[in-house]
């Protein structure tokens, strides 16, 4: 008796649908919270991109490898990047990869310090990675 796990694969398609579809909503989501954070200090928000990233992976890749929770938590820091990139530079900011270092080295030295920021982050981060995963 032979029993194989062909779900296992890393290349299968409905994970690289998957990852396209997450990675695709995390830019769409990522301009339109980062739009609404620009209006008003909604930092409640930014948990959606987690939830966002972990239901596309829970839904379309349907696998309990961890590749899937790491790919998940992935997708999620790109929507974050995304995220506070349209707050602070704008749409147009997206655009330009000189912002992208600025907005690091923004994060480290001063956000990184306000509990709020950080919980609000984490806890993205960590809903992206449980939720992901199918049991």
């Amino acid at each position: 008796m032979n029993i194989k796990n062909k779900s296992k694969s890393s290349l299968n398609p409905r994970f690289l649908l998957a990852s396209l579809i997450a990675f695709s909503l995390m830019i769409i989501s990522g301009i339109i919270i980062g739009l609404i954070k620009q209006v008003g200090n909604f930092d409640l928000l930014v948990i959606l991109i987690g939830a966002l990233s972990a239901l596309v992976y829970r839904r379309i890749a349907k696998d309990f490898s961890i590749t899937v929770g790491i790919l998940s938590v992935l997708a999620c820091f790109f929507g974050l990047l995304i995220v506070e990139c349209v707050a602070n530079f704008g749409v147009e900011g997206l655009l330009v990869i000189n912002n992208y270092g600025t907005l690091l080295n923004f994060v480290i030295s001063e956000d990184l310090h306000r509990v709020s920021w950080s919980v609000y982050r984490l806890l993205a981060l960590l809903i992206a990675y449980s939720y992901s995963r199918v049991v």
